[in-house]
């Protein structure tokens, strides 16, 4: 059997997992000829914004939106227009919330103009991990582009 520990983004991108670290070596003992693997979806989520916004948003700004505004649910309206199919959801919500708390809402917008883009690339990314381990696909053995191979 496949299995796939993911932590999703706005995990600390300072710390490892440990409920995924626990996981797998529990897994490793308990069921050795499975195929345990990690994806760590915070990290991956930090570096696609670092390439996607040429730089201007840093794992700081990362640490911002996924720790420090926890409690106003920055990370989570990051990802909603995604889950609702509108880019425009929540938004006039935000504002008007950002203005009375006295927020400024633009790194997170920011981020939220490259979550879908995200969403995508993890959308394929996890239907080529049922064909073949990501690993393998994009460190294919020579001769093999690792794209349709």
């Amino acid at each position: 059997m496949r299995v796939q520990l993911v932590t999703m983004p706005w995990h600390p991108i300072d710390l490892p997992s440990l409920q995924v670290g626990l996981l797998h070596q529990l897994l490793r003992q308990a069921r050795p000829d499975d195929d345990v693997r990690e994806f760590h979806g915070s990290l991956r989520w930090a570096e696609f914004l670092l390439e996607r916004s040429d730089g201007r948003l840093r794992p700081g700004d990362y640490e911002a939106i996924g720790s420090d505004s926890i409690f106003d649910g920055l990370g989570d309206w990051v990802f909603s227009g995604v889950l609702y199919e509108d880019e425009n959801w929540g938004v006039a919500r935000l504002k008007e919330y950002a203005a009375r708390r006295g927020l400024c809402i633009d790194t997170v917008s920011g981020m939220r103009v490259h979550a879908t883009e995200f969403i995508a690339e993890l959308a394929l990314v996890s239907r080529d991990v049922r064909a073949r381990p990501l690993h393998d696909r994009l460190n294919p053995p020579a001769g093999e582009t690792g794209e349709g191979s």
